[in-house]
């Protein structure tokens, strides 16, 4: 299956202390398999804590996007009307601001299933999360997934 989205780590430097730690990230989303990601981008939700001095800082950073129109790039730096404008465009979310979740239907022809038939949603999310738990228990990092704080200035 290609078009998987994209977990990778990076390195990030704090503005305040200068401390170097890693954090986990999305560098692509694939709408039929995790629209649910789209809400972190709406929610702003890529701010992460440094570890030495408690400073958040705020990941400026481009996503690709997959979903049934096509691919896109979107900024996490962008105001949050830009964000819903491109993402209303591609039809990733409605007039409500609500996630559009794609149809297998939508899906390339021949990439509706995979492994002899199973459902490719269900396998790919198993796939998905073993990969965070290897690379969370590779890089000795905290869930930054569940990372939920945010602040309202960029450092």
């Amino acid at each position: 299956m290609k078009n998987i989205t994209h977990i990778i780590s990076k390195e990030i430097i704090c503005s305040i202390c200068q401390n170097h730690f890693k954090i986990i990230w999305e560098a692509s989303i694939n709408t039929w398999l995790d629209p649910e990601l789209i809400k972190k981008i709406l929610d702003d939700a890529y701010y992460y804590e440094c570890p030495k001095c408690n400073s958040e800082i705020h990941l400026d950073t481009k996503i690709l996007i997959n979903c049934p129109k096509g691919m896109f790039w979107i900024s996490t730096a962008e105001n949050l009307d830009v964000k819903q404008q491109i993402l209303r465009k591609y039809e990733v979310i409605d007039e409500n601001n609500e996630i559009i979740r794609p149809s297998f239907r939508d899906l390339p022809q021949g990439e509706q299933t995979v492994r002899g038939g199973s459902n490719a949603s269900s396998f790919l999310k198993k796939e998905l999360e073993k990969i965070k738990e290897e690379i969370l228990k590779d890089e000795k990092l905290d869930n930054p997934f569940n990372n939920s704080k945010k602040k309202d200035n960029n450092l």
